[in-house]
């Protein structure tokens, strides 16, 4: 089963990075292919910066923000994607929803830290002095970082 999880998890990574591909190069028909007719998106920023749902509409066949991923992560069905933008200052955190090898849901997050945690019950280690009292899946590089530090934080719990 565990492999089996892995697989998927290289599958769906795969995926996005496709798609980041196919929206760096303009290619509209690969982007239809990838992400589902019916996307849910959800997005927390000013909305001046809705870079990502003006290139996934259509409003905005090229747009000037350039979509840097710096680190992709695969976890069950979603994908953790960290960026950086064209301009200095400008980050960002994609988490794709992927079903049925097409994606299916964006939240966006620009210029937020996030840690996203598992709310079931981590066996305590007596060795060990949790932070948290729920297992971290993952975080943003923002979230320990100077930049970070004058940015908004969210905990995302799955």
């Amino acid at each position: 089963m565990e492999q089996e999880e892995a697989l998927e998890q290289i599958s769906n990574e795969r995926l996005v990075r496709t798609l980041y591909t196919a929206l760096a190069e303009g290619d509209a028909a690969s982007v239809q292919a990838i992400v589902h007719e019916d996307l849910e998106w959800w997005f927390h920023g000013p909305p001046a910066q809705q870079h990502m749902m003006r290139l996934l509409t259509g409003v905005a066949s090229s747009d000037t923000f350039a979509f840097e991923p710096i680190s992709i992560r695969g976890i069950a069905n979603k994908v953790f994607v960290e960026g950086k933008g064209s301009s200095p200052g400008l980050y960002w955190v994609h988490i794709w929803t992927v079903k049925d090898q097409r994606i299916s849901q964006l939240r966006e997050y620009f210029n937020t830290a996030i840690l996203v945690t598992d709310l079931k019950p981590v066996k305590p280690n007596p060795h060990v002095i949790q932070k948290y009292p729920s297992a971290t899946l993952w975080q943003s590089q923002l979230w320990k970082s100077k930049e970070g530090r004058s940015m908004p934080g969210l905990i995302l719990t799955i």
